[in-house]
């Protein structure tokens, strides 16, 4: 587990959070992917973008053809995700400086969000290997959108 400063953890209701990690790098068909768990408890996924993709440096606003849980919620640089995430104490996570990076999110309107539990029924919390298949399905858009 990694040092990221929750809200309040403490007053979580139990649920299936308490056994998943905060956080997890790997790669898949060559991109590097990323899961963090936000403050509130909510899980979202990243995909860092290779400088010659066709998608590199779009904004998010730009990426509704990417179908992903909630839409693409977040895109920067590698060098800026790094920052961010350091911010948090995660030591062991980091990108390509160069890259893009793309994410998404858990936290919309029917999700169930640990942190905030008046959020939404429990049984819409978006699970750790609900994040990494988002993840798997959101790569393999890309290396179509690379095709085209």
């Amino acid at each position: 587990m990694s040092n990221i400063k929750f809200h309040n953890r403490n007053a979580w209701p139990k649920g299936p959070w308490d056994n998943e990690p905060n956080e997890e790098m790997f790669e898949y068909d060559g991109f590097q992917c990323v899961i963090l768990r936000n403050g509130m408890g909510a899980l979202c996924g990243y995909v860092a973008v290779p400088a010659l993709h066709p998608i590199y440096q779009d904004s998010w606003r730009d990426l509704t053809s990417l179908d992903v849980h909630g839409g693409i919620t977040f895109s920067e640089t590698g060098k800026y995700f790094n920052k961010h995430v350091a911010s948090f104490g995660i030591k062991n996570i980091t990108v390509d400086n160069n890259s893009w990076v793309i994410g998404f999110d858990t936290c919309h309107w029917n999700d169930y969000i640990p942190g905030i539990p008046s959020s939404a029924s429990p049984k819409y919390y978006k699970t750790f290997e609900y994040v990494k298949n988002e993840i798997v399905n959101l790569v393999k858009q890309l290396k179509f959108e690379d095709r085209l």
